[in-house]
Formats: structure tokens, C-alpha cells, sequence
């Protein structure tokens, strides 16, 4: 059983069970029963998006892109059916530990952990054995996003560990998926001179996986929004859902990349490290945040 993430209806809204071009045009909410996993699937919408992206100068095209705010293009589907992500979308063939579903979730301890039964409470609170298979896809995409612990050999992808998004929102709270994730797609030529990039974009997952770091200077920069740092392969039973899967270390590299949604400071080891989600972040450190601080002491989002 194989599921076309970028075709197929797998993820839930308010109005249903959508594909991701109809989540987009329909919905106005996602609804996961996680909060990390709507988090994660704006993040995959808008990599979507950005890779499909149509209007080259914002400035040029504002009639166009106003209008494209409020109605989204005829050929948005004629996008979609462009990319060719190959069938194992954010995963390796490769994979061979087999280790219980669970594993994806962040809560759930690394192996040092349960070796050492520190985190013992949490594991029997939360514990799972199964997990549909979108819910399990959804899971494996933002194990990728979000640097999930894992334990040694298991990396982190282009924006460290448990990195801060920051995203525009819109001011209308019924707006719909697409305007909420339109107002943060950069145009085709804000993308270049932000990030320039002579490579050929391929997906990771579809290329050979080598020792060599990834860096900007050897990688295309759409890379970073389709990062797969972690090699993880679903295993779905005869009826349909997930309670194992397959996983190995020493995945994808990421070096040197500054995520386009997510801020960085300039610290004191004299590197440049992405703000870590913090919920004691009051209002005092959000212009910080969104306008950046001390000639490029912070960078933002």
C-alpha cells in the first residue's frame, strides 16, 4: 500500500478529510488530534508552494499576487502534477531497525533513555501501538522538521533541534489554508537573492545518500523546506494502519543553512544558532524576533 502524499486525501480539516491542493482551496483548519502535527503539515504546504511558486517579483506582479490571495490560481493542481517525489516521500528503502511506531513521537524516550529507564513514566503514560497510516506519515514528516531526538547517529535537520517558526498571519481568523500560507511564500526572485543556488533541485529522499555534508554551497536552497535528516520506512499492516516501522542512523547531513521561517542569533561559540520554541516568550523579545537586534546579533525569521 502505497499513499501519494502531494494527490491523495489524507489530510484532515474542518471540512473533511482533504489532498493537500483541496486542504488549501477548502479548508480554513487543520485537524490532527496533535498541535505538532498541523504545525508540521503548514510547513509542508507551504514547501508545496514555495517549490511551485509562480510569481517571480512581488512588486511587479501585485495585481496578480493580491488576486492570488484571495483566489487561488486555476493551475495550482498543474503544479502538483509537476513534481515528481518519487514513492517514498521522506523516507529510505534502506531503513532496517525495526522499532515500534511510537518511536516517531517526540515523547516518546530515545534508546539511552529506556536503557537507563530515566524516562520510564512518561513512556507507559504515553505509549502508543498503532497509528493510522496518514497519521504515521504525518509523523515521519515532522520527525524530519523538527529535529527529533533520537539518540546517537540519528541527526538533526538544517534548523537544529526543536526550532521557532514564525509565520504572517493573516487578520482575518476565518481565512482560509491557502491565504494563511500564501502571505509567507517568497517570489521567485526574493527566493534567488536571498538564497542563490546553481544546483538542479532534486528531492533528497530521491538521491543517493553520502557521507558529504549538505551545505548551500553544494545543494539547491529548496532543499532545506524538504530536509531528511532522519532515514525512516513505514511498514503498513493488511489492514491499512502502522505499529512498526523501520529506521537507521547516520542520515543526511545539513550544514551552514539559515531556514527562511525560522530566526537566528549569533552566539557566543561565534555560530549563528536557530531560536528554539520557548513557551516563556513574552512580548518584550518579539521585535527582537520579527525585526532582528544589534547589526545582525539576531536575525529574523
Amino acid at each position: 500500500m502505497v499513499m501519494d502524499i502531494f494527490r491523495d486525501a489524507w489530510i484532515p480539516t474542518d471540512v473533511g478529510t482533504l489532498s493537500p491542493v483541496d486542504a488549501l482551496i477548502r479548508a480554513k483548519r487543520l485537524a490532527w488530534p496533535r498541535g505538532d502535527w498541523n504545525a508540521t503539515t503548514i510547513l509542508f504546504l507551504h514547501a508545496l508552494m514555495q517549490t511551485a511558486v509562480v510569481i517571480n517579483n512581488r512588486c511587479q506582479d501585485r495585481r496578480a499576487w493580491i488576486s492570488q490571495l484571495d483566489t487561488p490560481p486555476a493551475d495550482l493542481l498543474t503544479w502538483i502534477d509537476g513534481l515528481d517525489a518519487g514513492p517514498l516521500p521522506w523516507q529510505c528503502a534502506t531503513a532496517k531497525d525495526r522499532c515500534p511506531v511510537a518511536s516517531l513521537l517526540p515523547e516518546t524516550p530515545g534508546e539511552n533513555a529506556l536503557k537507563k529507564s530515566s524516562d520510564i513514566l512518561t513512556w507507559h503514560q504515553h505509549a502508543l501501538s498503532s497509528l493510522s497510516y496518514p497519521e504515521t506519515m504525518i509523523a515521519v514528516i515532522s520527525n524530519q522538521f523538527w529535529g527529533i531526538p533520537g539518540g546517537r547517529g540519528y541527526r538533526e535537520g538544517c534548523r537544529g533541534r526543536s526550532p521557532m517558526t514564525t509565520m504572517v498571519e493573516p487578520q482575518d481568523v476565518d481565512a482560509s489554508l491557502w491565504q494563511r500560507v500564501w502571505l509567507n511564500v517568497f517570489p521567485k526572485d526574493g527566493w534567488e537573492a536571498r538564497y542563490k543556488s546553481g544546483n538542479t533541485f532534486e528531492f533528497p529522499w530521491k538521491r543517493p545518500l553520502t557521507a558529504t555534508a549538505v551545505t548551500p554551497a553544494n545543494s539547491h536552497s529548496l532543499e532545506m523546506l524538504w530536509q531528511t535528516p532522519r532515514r525512516w520506512r513505514i511498514i503498513v499492516n493488511d489492514d491499512g494502519g502502522v505499529t512498526q516501522v523501520f529506521q537507521e542512523g547516520n542520515g543526511r547531513n545539513y550544514s551552514g543553512w539559515e531556514f527562511p521561517l525560522t530566526g537566528f542569533f549569533f552566539a557566543s561559540t561565534k555560530e549563528w544558532v536557530e531560536m528554539k520554541m520557548n513557551p516563556h516568550i513574552g512580548f518584550k523579545e518579539w521585535a527582537s524576533i520579527a525585526a532582528g537586534l544589534n547589526e545582525r546579533a539576531r536575525v529574523p525569521a
